[in-house]
Formats: C-alpha cells, structure tokens, sequence
C-alpha cells in the first residue's frame, strides 16, 4: 500500500500526515471489504475497530510514550479490537 498510495500523494505535495491518513484510510476501507465480501454481510465493524486506534495512537503517544503501558495499550488493542470486530461478522452470519 505504501508503495502505490503513499508515494504518489507525496509526490503532487500532499502532507506527509495526510498522505498517512489517506493509506490508513484506504487500509481499513480494504480490510472492511475482506471480512465483509466473503461473509456478504457489510456492518463496518472492522472499519470502525481501525478507526478506533487513531484516537487510541494519539492517546498512547501524548500520555504513555515510551512507557511499558503504551506497548501494552497496543498490544491489548490488537488482541481484542479487531478479534471482536471479526467475533461481529461471524454472529451476524451465523445468527441471520
């Protein structure tokens, strides 16, 4: 992604930051898709659980930078945010 996204939005002078937010963006959109087609079931949960770790970076980076309960505020994010994103799409498969 950051290959064919990233480098060419720098290149006309788009922002660093905004370049960044716009592959984040096209990531989540992508993984969305990836849990949602296959399922046929389009919730945004898995969308919205990656959104969810941009406040969570700026939370960790302002108050737990270079602190072990940052790592462990992301690690926690990655164990049980996307998990129970993916948990959603199966009980609405399973359950409709």
């Amino acid at each position: 992604t950051h290959t064919h996204t990233h480098t060419p939005l720098t290149a006309p002078g788009c922002r660093r930051t905004q370049s960044q937010l716009i592959v984040f963006l096209f990531s989540a959109l992508f993984h969305e898709l990836l849990v949602s087609v296959p399922l046929q079931r389009v919730r945004m949960w898995s969308f919205m659980a990656m959104i969810g770790q941009i406040p969570l970076a700026i939370f960790t980076e302002k108050y737990l930078k270079g602190s072990q309960y940052g790592n462990v505020v992301m690690w926690a994010s990655l164990f049980l945010g996307q998990p129970a994103a993916i948990m959603l799409y199966v009980q609405a498969y399973l359950y409709e």
